[in-house]
């Protein structure tokens, strides 16, 4: 996968992937050091030229994304000393986003562009050697020819047609018909090398407007983050000249201060974006769900048809729907099709399919055709990938002495209509392999993660005072959000319950005498609109302003 941005990103990430240990030190600071005495002394310079690179680490799926805590700190390992960029920085989490949102979006497209090109080379090859055969056999009849033609001259035979006892008689006709067939067989090979490679251009097409949807994100977020990283460091430097500190030093960015990306600081066009990959996310949960035309509707109102994997799933769609009926012929075309990859991770699909071949004959007492039917599929084991089910061959041939109504175990479960339902799952299962897919959606996945990440025990409080503005406090994501885990908060970040804004040196918490804490605008905001006066959301109680008490967290 290639985007447009800083080369030297690329050498960064590659040698944070083979220092795996540095995700698992337990210092942030020693980790980056150990990293970047590897690296030139220029790579963050903001001067350096840019160029395309890969996107992908280990470093940013290890959660340094979004923490502005390094956005000016300077990292020490011997002679080494570094200055870490915050334009580059900020795009890690960018990275980060499309590698772990959007894998399937480049991945299925992918897989079928390389299909196509093995298709297409087999197709080629094979029409190839058919012309390359009848272009020898018309060469060796011209040779014949001519061989003849020297023999009855050295003779002085000289007859109207030249013959042999030894060769087929050579006549303009049979070359006529050669060179006929030549041409034929050529034209063949023109059409499908035109069909193949009209197919590789379009799977070729797919993968790159999918690349560009991706890349323009890439884009726009990174320069979002820069322009927000600027604005910080702005109204730090304003912070600084009004309070100056005696001991000058590099300031660092606590958590409470970093920049929150949140929807509401988006630009449209990056909020545009993000609602298409919503509606991307749905209608891959709604194919996985079953509902074909509404994913196929919505993905039409929003003009995303090119941007999902919606004729992947039709066609596992219809290949479901024949299993349902208790049909194996277009699954096991599908796995003709896609033999080398099943065989490479090991499915069994295709030996389940002809064992159920096999256990519909001895249902129908068909039992001499199933004997046959053994003898021709399951007499070669490597036929079916080379997996060991040899005790499945046994149970399954030892259906022959029993009928279809037995309650011995286990050729009664072998006989269970509902091997056809565990069919359609393996079938699933398989397909989810072939393309790399997840088993659950894009959609569901976030969705946990989302909900766990803001799950707090406050969430589930039994007197139901919880947050408004909290999504697993709501009724219906706190149902959903029941059997996640809580939030992992290894740094606490107070909330200020009026305006919804991070309580820091800038805002500071302040408690009112029945004990609860607000952020020190909105209390300010609302002492001037009522005569020094402020009213608690909570009790409705009211309080003067210098009765209000800061609070220190240590």
């Amino acid at each position: 996968m290639a985007f447009s941005g800083h080369p030297q990103v690329v050498e960064f990430f590659r040698l944070v992937d083979n220092n795996s240990s540095v995700s698992n030190n337990s210092s942030l600071a020693a980790a980056f050091s150990r990293v970047f005495a590897r690296l030139p002394h220029n790579l963050f310079n903001e001067n350096r030229s840019s160029g395309s690179h890969g996107g992908s680490s280990s470093l940013i799926g290890g959660g340094i994304s979004g923490n502005a805590a390094i956005n000016t700190e300077t990292f020490t390992n011997s002679n080494v000393q570094l200055k870490l960029c915050p334009t580059r920085l900020a795009t890690m989490g960018t990275m980060s986003d499309i590698r772990a949102l959007e894998h399937q979006t480049i991945k299925v497209p992918y897989e079928i562009l390389n299909k196509k090109f093995r298709m297409a080379q087999k197709n080629i090859d094979r029409e190839a050697s058919h012309v390359q055969s009848s272009i020898a056999e018309l060469e060796k009849m011209v040779n014949q020819s001519k061989d003849m033609i020297a023999d009855a001259d050295k003779d002085g035979n000289d007859n109207g047609n030249v013959s042999n006892d030894d060769h087929e008689p050579v006549t303009i006709g049979r070359i006529n018909e050669l060179l006929v067939g030549v041409v034929n067989k050529l034209s063949v090979l023109k059409r499908k090398s035109i069909e193949s490679i009209t197919d590789e251009i379009n799977a070729a097409n797919v993968c790159k407007r999918r690349l560009d949807h991706l890349k323009e994100y890439y884009i726009m977020n990174s320069k979002q983050q820069h322009q927000q990283q600027q604005q910080q460091q702005q109204l730090q430097n304003n912070h600084q000249q009004s309070e100056p500190s005696s001991t000058p030093h590099a300031p660092l960015l606590s958590s409470s201060s970093a920049p929150i990306i949140t929807n509401e600081m988006d630009d449209p066009v990056i909020a545009q974006w993000k609602r298409k990959r919503m509606d991307r996310m749905l209608v891959d949960h709604c194919l996985r769900a079953g509902y074909y035309e509404t994913a196929i509707q919505l993905a039409e109102c929003s003009d995303i048809e090119n941007l999902t994997n919606i004729d992947i799933f039709l066609v596992c769609k219809d290949i479901e729907s024949s299993l349902a009926r208790n049909e194996t012929a277009r699954c096991l075309a599908w796995c003709h099709e896609n033999k080398s990859k099943l065989r490479k991770i090991k499915s069994t699909l295709e030996f389940s399919l002809r064992q159920q071949e096999f256990i519909e004959l001895i249902r129908s007492e068909q039992r001499v055709e199933a004997v046959r039917y053994a003898q021709k599929y399951f007499s070669n084991l490597e036929d079916l990938g080379g997996i060991s089910i040899s005790n499945d061959l046994l149970r399954v041939m030892g259906l022959l002495a029993f009928q279809s109504t037995t309650h011995v175990e286990p050729y009664k479960s072998l006989f269970d209509l509902n091997r056809w339902q565990q069919l359609i799952q393996q079938f699933r299962q398989e397909n989810f392999k072939l393309y790399q897919l997840t088993n659950a959606s894009i959609f569901s996945i976030t969705l946990q993660a989302g909900l766990s990440s803001l799950k707090t025990p406050q969430c589930y409080r039994k007197d139901g005072n919880r947050n408004n503005e909290c999504p697993v406090c709501s009724e219906g994501l706190n149902k959903l959000a029941s059997s996640l885990p809580c939030a992992h908060c290894s740094q606490s970040r107070l909330v200020c319950f009026i305006t919804g804004e991070p309580m820091n040196e800038n805002n500071q918490p302040l408690m009112l005498p029945n004990g609860y804490v607000y952020g020190e605008k909105s209390l300010r905001k609302m002492a001037d609109e009522n005569d020094g006066k402020v009213t608690c959301p909570r009790t409705n109680e009211s309080f003067n302003f210098k009765a209000i008490e800061k609070v220190y967290v240590m």
